[in-house]
C-alpha cells in the first residue's frame, strides 16, 4: 500500500496547528504590569513593549481599527480597552485585561500619581501588578483592615 497520502495529510494537519495554533497559545501568556513610570506588556515575565504612563492621553472602551494589537485572548469583545498615546506613529495600543473596568480605573490612578509627583524615582518603587489572577477585590491583595492600619 502506499502510504504517501497519509504522510502528506499528517504534515499538513501538523503545519496548520503550528501555523494557527501556536500564535494563539503564546498570545495566551501576554500580561499588562502597571508599573510607574511605564505600562510593561510582557510575555512570561519579558517585557514586549513599554508605554509611559505620561504619554497616555485617554483611556477607552471604544473599538478602533487603526492600532497596535498587543491581546491575550480570542474574544475580545468584552475585553478591549484602548489606550491612546500623545506620540508615536501608532497613537492606539489595544490591550484585553481580563477584568477592563478595574484595569482601566488602576491604570488612571497610577497616570495621576505619576503626573502629581516630580521624582521619578520614588515613583518606580510603587509597583502594581495586574493579571488574569486577579478576579476582582483589592488589586493590592490587602485587607480592609490593613489598609485603615495602614
Amino acid at each position: 500500500m502506499n502510504n504517501q497520502p497519509i504522510v502528506i495529510s499528517a504534515i499538513v494537519v501538523v503545519t496548520m496547528v503550528a501555523v494557527f495554533g501556536l500564535p494563539i497559545w503564546v498570545a495566551g501568556f501576554l500580561r499588562y504590569r502597571i508599573a510607574p513610570p511605564h505600562l510593561k506588556i510582557t510575555w512570561l515575565g519579558l517585557p514586549l513593549r513599554q508605554i509611559r504612563l505620561d504619554d497616555i492621553r485617554s483611556i477607552s472602551i471604544k473599538p478602533v481599527s487603526f492600532a497596535e494589537r498587543w491581546g491575550n485572548t480570542i474574544r475580545s469583545a468584552g475585553r478591549l480597552l484602548v489606550i491612546r498615546r500623545r506620540s508615536g506613529w501608532r497613537k492606539n495600543l489595544v490591550i484585553t485585561p481580563r477584568n477592563r473596568f478595574m484595569f482601566r480605573a488602576e491604570l488612571l490612578k497610577a497616570c495621576e500619581r505619576f503626573k502629581s509627583r516630580p521624582n521619578e524615582a520614588a515613583v518606580s518603587a510603587n509597583i502594581i501588578l495586574f493579571d488574569r489572577t486577579i478576579s476582582g477585590g483589592d488589586p493590592f491583595g490587602q485587607s480592609k483592615s490593613a489598609k485603615n492600619a495602614a
